[in-house]
């Protein structure tokens, strides 16, 4: 399971670090494979990704995209994030990889 902002944010690297046909690839295969599950953030989920990640740990640089995917990992339960981003060790989620 991802995040539309996950999917958005490593589309923009694929583009930056190689060519925009990379990037829409990774988009085809996020998209039309359904290996993985793609939530897409109300603005609830939103709000309370703030209130609840980034006030918390205000003394961390976590982005938007980190504190909503902390906040849709904290609603469904998951426990394990396959990502090298130390943040999600720091909220308290166990690293993969």
């Amino acid at each position: 399971m991802t995040t539309s902002l996950v999917v958005a944010e490593m589309h923009a690297m694929f583009v930056r670090r190689t060519r925009a046909p990379a990037g829409q690839r990774f988009l085809d295969s996020a998209f039309d494979t359904g290996a993985c599950e793609i939530d897409y953030p109300t603005r609830d989920t939103v709000v309370a990704a703030r209130d609840r990640w980034i006030h918390k740990f205000q003394d961390h640089p976590i982005s938007l995209c980190d504190a909503v995917s902390f906040e849709v990992m904290r609603r469904e339960r998951i426990t394990h994030a396959l990502t090298i981003d130390r943040h999600f060790a720091i909220a308290g989620f166990e690293i993969l990889g």
